[in-house]
């Protein structure tokens, strides 16, 4: 509408005034962005889960939307998120069969061929990330966007200015901004090799000790199931350097996948296309860099892997495999200070024989990293769909979430959301967001 467009041109010109001012953030801009996610956005209205849509994604036209990121500026408030589009993503592995199978859960499954998840039709073009803003009143606006990147994660660096990493151009992708997301520099920091690319998911990056790591995966060339191509990695680089420059950062050794990394008593359900991939960097209780992993684990769900980082020799090795609730999914982890707990918003599999299935939310939690726990149900479908069909067209997944800056008692969640409309629960038609209290 009208108010609308006068307001587009107002933020426009605050915008351009601040890139003015010595590329820094002024108190135009952030008065801007507030007034601009005020009057714009939309709230989900189809539905009783208290659900805040940021973007919706045509799915006639297959046009998807994923890679959620969220941040939150530790001043002014102001949320500032990311997405990026997709164009198509595999069938869900329903399987009805009845075999149960541990570890926590009484799963039950039968045994499938390999699986090549992502046989598929790709598409040829260039990533581009839309970058919004909202002041947590659930509406969001888009600002800016970021060219080439893919799969990123939003993070406030040292120098307390945004910067997005992940992948594009199939290396190790940074982009950094000085007016919240508006404008960006990108630069691509490890360049892509004649028999690797580099892979990964939107989670977290981890300040420690002087240094900043971001955990991704490298892809083997060559014909594999997914994802038995994937390598693990940590990147790290002094908190203090110029993170748009290659020379600032460094690159781990890579981990294979093994199957003895599989634990004895899990052997016999022979696991279909056993892989890793989209790992948190996080500090173990014992102060040791860990690299926590989604698994596939097929025909199990459910399961966890934990890498350790070696700071003397900076080398990533395996160090066990674990119950890991939603494990099946990618997932983010983060340390709550006061309750002296890790925390995660994850995609708990309840029955076996559809072990991709994303349609129930959870808070999951865990002390030593190790040892996981279900704290409690944050959502599910409310489709009306039987239980099988909303396994195959819902999903609440890829959560990236933070603790809020004032009250670490809730947090804040954007979700990736296949969800009325969508035509798979892998294929999701919106980006949601909600708050909930721990």
């Amino acid at each position: 509408n009208l108010l609308n467009t006068y307001t587009l041109y107002i933020y426009i010109y605050l915008s351009v005034l601040s890139w003015f001012n010595n590329m820094k953030l002024s108190f135009f801009n952030i008065v801007a962005s507030v007034y601009l996610s005020v009057v714009c956005g939309e709230v989900l209205r189809d539905s009783t889960l208290g659900l805040d849509e940021m973007i919706w994604g045509n799915e006639q036209h297959h046009d998807y939307v994923g890679s959620p990121s969220l941040v939150q500026h530790p001043t002014t408030k102001i949320f500032i998120a990311s997405t990026e589009h997709f164009d198509t993503g595999p069938p869900p592995e329903c399987m009805p069969g009845t075999e149960p199978i541990p570890p926590k859960y009484n799963h039950k499954a039968v045994q499938t061929e390999p699986l090549d998840e992502f046989n598929y039709p790709k598409s040829s073009a260039i990533h581009n990330t839309s970058v919004f803003h909202s002041t947590g009143n659930g509406t969001w606006n888009l600002v800016g966007n970021i060219t080439g990147g893919h799969f990123l994660t939003l993070f406030f660096g040292m120098d307390e200015q945004l910067y997005a990493m992940g992948t594009g151009f199939g290396g190790v992708f940074v982009a950094k901004s000085l007016d919240l997301g508006v404008t960006w520099n990108t630069s691509v920091v490890i360049n892509a090799t004649s028999n690797s690319s580099w892979s990964g998911g939107c989670t977290p990056v981890l300040f420690h000790n002087g240094f900043v790591y971001r955990a991704l995966e490298s892809d083997k060339a060559g014909k594999f199931p997914f994802p038995q191509n994937k390598r693990a990695a940590l990147l790290y680089a002094r908190d203090s350097s110029d993170l748009l420059d290659p020379s600032s950062w460094t690159s781990t050794n890579w981990v294979d996948f093994d199957r003895t990394f599989i634990r004895p008593e899990w052997v016999k359900y022979n696991w279909t296309s056993p892989g890793f991939l989209e790992g948190n960097p996080v500090v173990a209780p014992d102060g040791t860099v860990m690299d926590i992993l989604r698994v596939n684990s097929l025909p199990m769900a459910n399961v966890g892997l934990l890498l350790k980082l070696n700071q003397t020799s900076n080398t990533l090795s395996f160090d066990e495999m674990i119950t890991f609730p939603g494990g099946m999914s990618k997932f983010d982890v983060r340390y709550d200070s006061n309750s002296k707990k890790y925390f995660s918003v994850s995609n708990p599999v309840v029955h076996a024989y559809c072990p991709s299935a994303r349609n129930n939310l959870s808070l999951v939690s865990s002390q030593d990293l190790k040892t996981w726990t279900v704290e409690k149900t944050l959502i599910t479908d409310d489709t009306g769909f039987s239980e099988l069909d909303s396994m195959r067209y819902t999903g609440f997944h890829y959560v990236s979430w933070q603790f809020d800056v004032e009250d670490r008692s809730n947090i804040h969640c954007l979700i990736r959301t296949a969800y009325r409309g969508s035509n798979s629960y892998h294929n999701s038609n919106r980006i949601t967001y909600k708050k909930f209290s721990i």
